[in-house]
């Protein structure tokens, strides 16, 4: 089948607009669900496609080097970061409010990074994830579901590593 291209339209997210900073990655789960670009200063934005007055987007202190890639797990609720540093970050919402859930240290750069699309069995959930780094080394992590999910749910989002702007 042959797309013809008069029926694509584009949408300028101008609401998530950064002047002069380069976009370096991009993750989004569903239509349905807020996406995440990531930037070469290190910076995260989590936005929606609709601006929605003030708090359309969030903007995360997310890394110290560039964001080189992003993904969302199977459940569409955490995000794993990296940048070029020795370490992965995971990521989380609790309403409006975007946290750092945890970090993954590794002994070189990581390159790469994947989530296992298959969910946890059993009476302790876990995910699963794999990193790949600059020196060869591919590491295979397992994620406890539950407290990453209880981490998301706890109280405060008056860390300093966050700031909401509005699009106004």
């Amino acid at each position: 089948e042959v797309l013809d291209v008069s029926t694509m339209r584009r949408i300028e997210l101008e609401h998530c607009y950064r002047k002069d900073v380069p976009v370096t990655c991009l993750a989004w789960f569903s239509e349905e669900s807020p996406f995440a670009v990531g930037y070469a200063d290190g910076k995260l934005l989590i936005g929606t496609r609709e601006a929605r007055g003030s708090g359309g987007i969030v903007l995360v202190d997310a890394h110290k080097d560039t964001l080189v890639s992003m993904k969302w797990d199977p459940t569409g609720k955490i995000l794993m970061t990296c940048a070029k540093e020795e370490s992965v970050k995971l990521w989380g919402s609790s309403g409006s409010c975007w946290r750092h859930l945890g970090t993954l240290s590794h002994q070189a750069v990581v390159n790469a990074l994947v989530w296992c699309s298959l969910l946890g069995k059993g009476p302790k959930l876990q995910l699963l994830l794999a990193t790949g780094c600059q020196n060869g080394l591919v590491c295979v992590w397992t994620v406890p579901q539950d407290e990453l999910t209880s981490l998301q749910s706890s109280p405060g989002c008056s860390e300093a590593w966050w700031d909401e702007h509005s699009s106004g």
